[in-house]
């Protein structure tokens, strides 16, 4: 009797510690779990950059203004703007695998819409829809990486991420420029179409779902905030290099503030909020996630300049 006991109550316990070995079998080697995000982030930044290079083709191509053309960057950054705020909540709703692979799906679709499109407002379809894929695959990468990682190697694998990130930039507008050369724009939306199936196969081979979807309660007015508040704010900050301040610019600003100004007071007094902006109560967390965006206006920045270097030798 005393046996069979003995063998009931080890039973879990033996059941536990399998499960433990599991766990840490499926991530002894995180980085190789991280490959299709890693490869997904990289594509995401080297498309935001290589753009700024073929606006002068797309206006010889389409017959448009430079004006018009500027949505190419503006639209990608507007997707990504108004996506990348509902991440965390989708991450609760479905499998992080699943997400990744939808995302990725999404970019390789606009991809290879905006290389064989025969008018300029499919391009800029294209185009949104890629946006629409990085603005999912960037926070997620940052979200499984705190669970793949041990905690002591949490922050080096936020540096290589960070390196991935910021390679895409440096080689984005040479690479472009050269494309162009040999080829076309619309080749380099192939080479990102290529990518994406590289990046698709990475996830579906070696990536796991290590984040718990709970499914909680959707808010519908945080996510129209959201929506409505990131879109013009990224909106009005994108605008504003071309347009200077303009009404338009000044309107799209002002809304934006004052909407996500409404949006985050509704996140720190409801139970599920859509983003949790507790978080940034904690020092050690508040001070990393300022510092990312601080990087961001001087990127943008040299991205303009670059664009608008090329506009004097086009105009």
């Amino acid at each position: 009797m005393a046996t069979q006991q003995s063998q009931v109550i080890m039973r879990p316990q033996g059941i536990a510690a399998h499960a433990q070995s599991q766990e840490k079998e499926r991530f002894a080697h995180p980085h190789r779990v991280m490959l299709g995000l890693y490869v997904g982030a990289f594509l995401g930044m080297l498309s935001e950059t290589s753009m700024n290079i073929a606006l002068p083709n797309l206006c010889d191509t389409f017959g448009i203004t430079t004006g018009i053309a500027q949505w190419m960057v503006v639209g990608y950054m507007l997707a990504i703007g108004i996506v990348l705020p509902c991440v965390g909540f989708l991450l609760k709703w479905v499998k992080a695998k699943t997400l990744v692979l939808v995302a990725l799906s999404c970019f390789l679709v606009g991809s290879l819409l905006s290389a064989v499109a025969p008018a300029f407002a499919l391009v800029l379809a294209g185009r949104i829809i890629q946006g629409i894929g990085t603005g999912i695959v960037l926070p997620t990468m940052y979200a499984a990486i705190m669970r793949v990682f041990p905690p002591q190697k949490i922050g080096a694998a936020n540096g290589v991420a960070g390196l991935v990130i910021m390679f895409a930039p440096v080689i984005g507008p040479t690479l472009a420029g050269l494309i162009i050369g040999a080829f076309s724009w619309r080749a380099i939306f192939m080479l990102f179409a290529v990518v994406a199936v590289v990046a698709i196969a990475c996830t579906a081979a070696t990536f796991v779902t290590p984040i718990e979807t709970t499914r909680p309660k959707v808010d519908a007015l945080s996510v129209l905030a959201s929506v409505i508040g990131f879109g013009c704010l990224v909106a009005g900050v994108s605008l504003v290099a071309d347009m200077g301040f303009s009404p338009l610019v000044v309107a799209l600003l002002v809304i934006g503030v004052l909407v996500v100004a409404c949006y985050a007071y509704r996140q720190l007094h409801i139970a599920n909020p859509v983003l949790d902006l507790r978080a940034l109560g904690i020092a050690s967390f508040r001070t990393p996630a300022l510092m990312v965006p601080a990087r961001s206006p001087a990127r943008w920045r040299s991205c303009t300049l670059l664009h608008r270097s090329c506009n004097v030798a086009w105009d």
